[in-house]
């Protein structure tokens, strides 16, 4: 199904997102060299990043499911 696709790639983007905040340090190279500000605005970014990324899928969700082409 169609959907499976979308939302294995938006679960997948959102586990990754999820060991960015876990180890950041794996994911920005000079992330010890940044001042707590920077490093806090990027927790944020992934914060909100996975925040949209579950979003797009209750999107996609509620669109198939207005059109009938969703089966749970």
């Amino acid at each position: 199904m169609l959907f499976e696709g979308f939302e294995n790639v938006y679960k997948k983007r959102i586990k990754e997102h999820e060991n960015k905040l876990e180890n950041p340090a794996l994911y920005c190279s000079d992330w010890n060299d940044k001042m707590t500000c920077e490093q806090e605005g990027l927790k944020r970014h992934w914060k909100k990043e996975i925040r949209n990324f579950n979003q797009a899928i209750e999107d996609r969700v509620n669109e198939l499911m207005e059109r009938g082409d969703y089966n749970d």
